[in-house]
């Protein structure tokens, strides 16, 4: 085996289309079919995991925070927030006590962005140590850690994991839609039912012609999706109608939206022209989706994102999307493709920062 030192991990993150909070258990299971789309995009996360002589080192760049501490059971003792997730990891993975790393973290999204960066640094986590537990650092080899080490059973497996470590966590219970886009770059339509989640990577041949009509824009007011999803969940338990009639409207919604991309997936390569008609239907359906988000939780739209909407309307904007769990984080803008450059200026002038991005696709 060759000498092990150190080990890189990156993950995109991502812009959901449709379908986001029917994604959490039980809530699909009462709205079927159920499905969710999203798509990766080039803002990444990043974690390096260098081996040192003694300790344990933990930096957090994004935050200016390091952390040192003598061993992994003091570390695991740290009431440190910010190092929440990272002693779930090493929970799991149970590193051997001699092991001493440098965990070095980051993330290129903006905090509470709604574009599953925290999803997307769970899932950079679990590359790193998986690297680790393949090495021999772990108590356990990585065979009697991960059942499967290949194919769809891995990856449902790896995203169970990552859902799991995150509810701990968060200490509610948590989607699953994020961290396929984060574990395999691409389109995914995941279907839920009975049995869980099916993960379709479509191959997607239009997702430049795609990116032509969306600006991608920060708010600058974070949220916190695990909250506000948790929230409805127990609504709809408790018996809401007024929540359980968005629901089955926003089921219906990313069913419309998943129509679409299959129809662009079959014809696109055969006629180009084909993607305006379905594309078109794009803002068609985030004006839908708008308004159920607003009557499934009053907060979801703030001040903040109804200023930025009509400022992206009054000059070339067709319609906004909401992304993640709403409440502040990003919006994504549907825009003719000649005028996203003058959209983008405008919002520029108008203080907000737009964010740079690409779809980024494995196929």
């Amino acid at each position: 085996m060759a000498l092990f030192n150190s080990c890189k991990a990156k993950s995109p993150s991502r812009v959901d289309l449709s379908g986001g909070t029917l994604d959490c258990w039980p809530l699909y299971l009462y709205f079927l079919p159920v499905s969710t789309i999203n798509i990766s995009i080039d803002i990444y996360t990043k974690v390096e995991l260098v081996l040192q002589k003694k300790g344990i080192s933990i930096e957090l760049p994004d935050l200016n925070k390091a952390y040192c501490f003598s061993s992994l059971a003091e570390c695991l003792e740290s009431k440190e927030e910010h190092l929440s997730l990272v002693q779930a990891q090493l929970m799991f993975w149970k590193p051997k006590p001699s092991t001493c790393f440098k965990l070095i973290v980051q993330s290129e999204s903006p905090i509470g962005a709604g574009l599953g960066a925290s999803s997307s640094l769970c899932i950079s986590l679990i590359k790193v140590f998986k690297e680790l537990a393949k090495h021999n650092f772990c108590t356990q080899p990585l065979e009697d850690i991960l059942e499967k080490n290949e194919g769809v059973l891995f990856k449902n497996q790896i995203v169970n994991l990552a859902a799991n470590l995150e509810a701990k966590v968060l200490k509610m219970p948590t989607g699953t839609q994020d961290y396929f886009p984060a574990l395999t770059e691409g389109l995914h339509i995941v279907d839920y039912g009975p049995k869980g989640f099916v993960d379709n990577l479509l191959t997607a041949p239009y997702l430049n012609s795609l990116a032509k009509h969306l600006v991608l824009v920060y708010t600058g007011q974070p949220h916190h999706s695990g909250i506000s999803n948790w929230k409805i969940i127990r609504d709809y338990l408790d018996g809401s109608k007024s929540v359980s009639l968005a629901l089955q409207g926003l089921a219906e919604v990313s069913q419309e939206m998943k129509k679409c991309f299959c129809q662009l997936e079959e014809n696109f390569s055969k006629n180009e022209d084909f993607a305006k008609k379905w594309f078109s239907n794009i803002p068609k359906l985030f004006i839908k989706e708008l308004g159920l988000r607003k009557q499934l939780n009053s907060g979801f739209v703030t001040k903040e994102i109804e200023s930025l909407r009509s400022v992206a309307l009054q000059w070339g904007g067709v319609e906004i999307k909401v992304c993640g769990a709403g409440a502040g984080g990003c919006v994504l803008v549907w825009v003719d493709a000649e005028k996203k450059i003058s959209l983008q200026k405008k919002l520029k002038e108008h203080k907000y920062k737009v964010l740079d991005f690409n779809f980024v696709s494995k196929s």
